[in-house]
């Protein structure tokens, strides 16, 4: 399909924005809120999150909406029928990229005709995401003895929020929208962001329907005695005013679905299977490790895994190296792919927006609108003071496991880098211990696990001072100095690995600064005035990783382990 605007820029007509800077652009009714049975559907960064008739509803609400690249495409899709919505009989997923929702048509009274019983006309609706297209079909079929026509209508529309905005950051100003286009057997929505950047919700309809205005189109159908009618909608985001040539592609339901589970069975048959003496367990596990194969992300070859689905389903630094960690034994390919990816966006310069320092690896990565246009710093974003020493550390756990000599040899660049980052830049009081400040007026106040705002406080509920010292990262950085000091070793490079080990073991020292003596246990972090129990909020917590090196754990920390 060719996805070109089918009229020229200048006509284009500019409608007011539907909502106002003073009206909240997203509809959460007290009555909607998050539902368990949701449907999520991926494939990379394009996803759909609907209820279980398969509609984005309510209108505009932070739990639903077809999303590509950071900016929700569709906010409103709605089936109706005879006027009236389908009741749901059963709703299904299959493998994260199809669903099968079974639905009937309410009870009606047919003009001129006779009552429409419910559960006798069956609608069938299978969904599907395929690259960046979403693929939404309709089966009705006619089990009453006589023929029946059906009014079939299908409501959209497209706020085209950007991912933060869903995720409750409000904006003052939007960019321009536009009056929708009917062209044809599609219907388009036209949006200019503050990025200048033009955005358009391409739906194409097969059958063209029967009627058509800026909202939404409708069919009038007539269902002979047992024979079935077939709607499909299929739908493009299209970012950009020239479309790429992928995107023009001939796709139909068929072709696409029946690609999804050939890359999911390659997939499948390249990974560990896992059996025990338990089918539930089985199942769940089996579930959990198909799951990876939806969680992957292409980045120029390489497939990093996402934060998570529907709203992290993009890079990240401390959730994509953790979830590779913990999934070597599926397939180790996962974090080759993911120590990749992070290195070619790893910090090059000094910049205070995207709190970049060089040799630092990035938090989160988003390519929306408040981003392009600069209202959010996440281009990549390299808020968090872990991901650095995480990416070292599945470096020499993937060693450990493939002997991987040739990723290794290609990484130490980037591995060297992050070294001098955390020597550099990591301790930004020079005291031997790894801290934090946000630099980014629109960046992560704390940068560690957990990152939300009140993540860290004192026990008053004030927050601390900056920097902040968490524990658990010194951890990391004594965990990935150790296993480099081995690493570089082995790979000849003996006088800095001797050097990182006895760095490791100076780390293991400074940990005794955590102690509260009056709560026998240590402090989640040391403040900027590096106190703990007056100024940080205490937390139990056992640093496990010395349980793998007890030559660097102090007797109170080899106590703690003993006791967890």
């Amino acid at each position: 399909m060719n996805l070109q605007l089918p009229i020229s820029l200048h006509e284009l007509e500019e409608i007011p924005a539907p909502y106002s800077p003073e009206q909240p652009r997203l509809v959460v009714p007290q009555e909607a809120s998050r539902k368990a049975d949701d449907l999520t559907l991926i494939d990379g960064k394009t996803f759909l999150s609907t209820n279980v008739t398969g509609d984005i509803m309510p209108p505009g609400s932070a739990d639903v909406g077809f999303f590509c690249h950071d900016t929700r495409f569709l906010s409103h899709l709605e089936l109706r029928v005879n006027g009236r919505r389908a009741i749901v009989l059963s709703s299904s997923t299959d493998k994260t990229f199809v669903s099968q929702i079974e639905l009937t048509a309410a009870r009606a009274t047919l003009r001129e005709s006779f009552d429409l019983p419910e559960n006798t006309v069956h609608i069938r609706r299978q969904q599907l995401i395929s690259g960046e297209v979403f693929f939404d079909r309709f089966t009705f079929l006619n089990f009453n003895q006589n023929a029946v026509s059906l009014s079939v209508e299908l409501l959209f529309d497209a706020d085209f929020a950007d991912v933060f905005e869903v995720r409750g950051i409000k904006r003052k100003v939007h960019g321009q929208f536009y009056r929708p286009i009917q062209h044809g057997n599609c219907l388009i929505f036209v949006y200019r962001g503050l990025d200048s950047t033009l955005r358009q919700t391409v739906i194409e309809m097969s059958p063209s329907p029967t009627h058509m205005h800026d909202k939404g189109t409708q069919w009038e159908l007539q269902l002979e005695p047992g024979k079935q009618v077939q709607i499909d909608v299929t739908v493009h985001p299209v970012i950009g005013e020239t479309p790429t040539a992928s995107s023009r592609s001939t796709i139909d339901f068929p072709t696409c679905l029946r690609d999804r589970r050939e890359r999911y069975s390659n997939w499948e048959k390249n990974v560990t299977h896992f059996a025990s003496s338990h089918g539930i367990f089985d199942a769940v596990l089996n579930t959990a490790a198909g799951d990876f194969h939806a969680l992957q992300i292409a980045d120029k070859g390489e497939g990093i895994i996402a934060a998570g689905i529907p709203w992290f389903a993009t890079t990240f630094g401390r959730d994509s190296l953790i979830a590779s960690y913990q999934t070597l034994l599926l397939d180790p390919q996962l974090a080759r792919d993911t120590l990749r990816v992070l290195a070619r966006y790893q910090g090059t310069e000094y910049n205070d927006w995207r709190d970049e320092e060089p040799g630092k690896i990035l938090h989160e990565y988003r390519q929306g609108e408040m981003t392009c246009a600069g209202e959010m710093p996440f281009s990549p974003y390299y808020g968090s003071i872990d991901s650095t020493p995480l990416f070292l550390i599945l470096l020499t756990e993937v060693y450990n496991w493939t002997a991987d000599q040739d990723l290794v040899r290609e990484l130490l660049p980037a591995a060297y880098k992050a070294l001098d980052w955390i020597d550099s830049y990591g301790d930004l009081d020079k005291d031997g211990l790894v801290e934090y400040s946000r630099r980014s007026p629109k960046g992560l106040a704390n940068q560690s696990w957990k990152d939300s705002w009140d993540a860290n406080m004192r026990p008053d509920g004030s927050l601390p001072v900056t920097p902040i010292a968490p524990i658990e990262v010194q951890g990391y950085v004594y965990d990935a100095k150790f296993r480099m000091a081995s690493l570089l070793k082995s790979f000849g490079d003996v006088e800095r690995g001797e050097k990182l080990k006895q760095e490791a073991l100076a780390i293991s020292a400074k940990l005794e600064s955590y102690w509260m003596s009056h709560a026998s246990f240590y402090a989640i972090a040391l403040d900027g005035k590096k106190k703990s129990g007056g100024d940080c909020k205490l937390q139990s917590w056992p640093p496990s990783f010395f349980a793998r090196h007890p030559e660097g754990a102090g007797p109170r920390c080899r106590a703690a382990n003993d006791a967890a």
